[in-house]
């Protein structure tokens, strides 16, 4: 839960997982930098836990 928006384990599992598919289908690989720029909040915690799933 961040601020009023609330997400079940699940739905961050889904979206985490559409975001690191995106990733891993633009280039990204393990051990390779990824940078993250957003405000904190939901978008944060999936854009972090994508980045990990992703390499």
């Amino acid at each position: 839960r961040a601020g009023r928006a609330q997400l079940s384990y699940r739905q961050l599992n889904e979206q985490a997982n559409c975001l690191a598919h995106h990733l891993i289908d633009l280039g990204v690989r393990p051990d390779q930098r990824v940078a993250i720029c957003v405000e904190r909040g939901l978008s944060m915690v999936i854009g972090l836990l994508a980045i990990l799933k992703a390499g």
